[in-house]
């Protein structure tokens, strides 16, 4: 009489997805990020915030223009 073998239950393949639990595997890969992404994380940072800053003072300068004469088409063509 063998004894039969049942599935995994949703918290273990859960915690075997995410890496964690008591029979996690380590990862192939390092805990270090390789040098690559750290430099291509901090471009798209960087790139990310000049975005940012540049919305920011084109705000700046169109809450500081009094629009409430201007039509539509004026409103539209200032913002380009």
């Amino acid at each position: 009489m063998s004894r039969e073998v049942r599935p995994e239950g949703q918290k273990k393949v859960k915690a075997r997805l995410k890496g964690t639990g008591k029979s996690a595997a380590p990862s192939p890969l390092s805990n270090q990020p390789s040098q690559n992404m750290v430099m291509y994380h901090e471009a798209m940072s960087m790139k990310a915030k000049t975005a940012r800053d540049k919305k920011y003072k084109t705000y700046l300068k169109l809450l500081a223009i009094d629009t409430s004469n201007f039509n539509e088409k004026e409103k539209k063509g200032m913002t380009t």
